[in-house]
């Protein structure tokens, strides 16, 4: 008897470190596929601190996830969220797709650095446009891994610091602050999207949110070059991308003139001002 007791106990631990050390699998693997997906979208290293499931109450925690700058840009990071808490269907995260009710973002910095005739951003905006060639045409939806159906996606505390290219010699750095963005029908798709679709979608709708948001504060200069980038590249994603970009940007000149032109009254304001400047002597 005592014999068959110890046996049981015996199986019964087994058992619990096979739980254990299953459940610490599942938290990296999901590590590691949301830092690959959101890397192979915005063609710069992201990385997370930590992620834990909570199996049993359908919950999911992100913390410190963090877009690293494109090569040549100074600024500490594109992009950092704190914490991002994401809401499922307990049930789906042991299926091929994970049903999400809410994703909730919480404190994110960002860092828009601008350069001649470039800015981070445009350079993310332009890894993001290679998706709408006819030879990555559907990249975005490859590869391993579960895929996530989105219904609503809140951000909350956002500030922006927007870093201007140096006037004598000084730098400035203007700041715009959002205190909460919502999306909703984030992703419509029978079977729902890959990581890496996700996050081409949110990041130009954030950066959409910003421009607005900036109207007045940021150059004309600026916010027009961006919108004509950011324009583009939501054309070539595709997939409900412009659906985001309206609902982040509101107005945002009519949602970009209709997808696919650039701010054209931005991009005349600049014409009619360099038109005013005086003539070299």
């Amino acid at each position: 008897m005592r014999k068959a007791i110890k046996v049981l106990l015996a199986v019964v631990v087994l058992v619990v470190v096979g739980l254990g050390v299953f459940w610490l699998s599942l938290d990296r693997i999901a590590k590691s596929a949301i830092e690959r997906g959101a890397t192979y979208a915005l063609g710069v290293p992201t990385t997370v601190g930590n992620v834990d499931l909570g199996l049993l109450r359908g919950e999911v925690t992100i913390r410190e996830l963090a877009v690293a700058n494109p090569e040549g840009f100074q600024t500490p990071h594109l992009m950092r969220l704190g914490q991002v808490a994401v809401h499922v269907r307990p049930g789906s995260l042991l299926e091929d797709t994970i049903e999400v009710r809410e994703f909730t973002m919480d404190d994110l910095d960002l860092h828009l650095e601008q350069k001649v005739g470039s800015s981070n951003f445009t350079v993310v905006l332009a890894n993001l446009k290679r998706f709408g060639s006819g030879e990555a045409k559907g990249e975005l939806d490859k590869g391993e891994g579960k895929k996530v159906a989105v219904n609503r996606v809140l951000l909350r505390n956002l500030v922006a610091h927007v870093q201007l290219l140096p006037v004598g010699g000084k730098a400035t750095t203007l700041t715009v602050q959002i205190p909460e963005i919502e999306l909703n029908d984030v992703t419509d798709e029978a079977g729902g999207v890959r990581i890496s679709a996700l996050t081409a979608r949110l990041v130009p709708a954030i950066l959409a949110a910003v421009l607005e948001k900036g109207k007045g504060t940021l150059p004309e200069g600026l916010r027009g070059d961006l919108s004509g980038q950011l324009s583009e590249a939501t054309k070539a994603i595709g997939g409900g991308a412009a659906r985001l970009v309206e609902q982040a940007g509101q107005d945002l000149e009519k949602t970009l003139k209709g997808i696919g032109k650039p701010l054209e009254g931005l991009l005349r304001g600049r014409k009619d001002a360099a038109d005013k400047e005086p003539s070299a002597p």
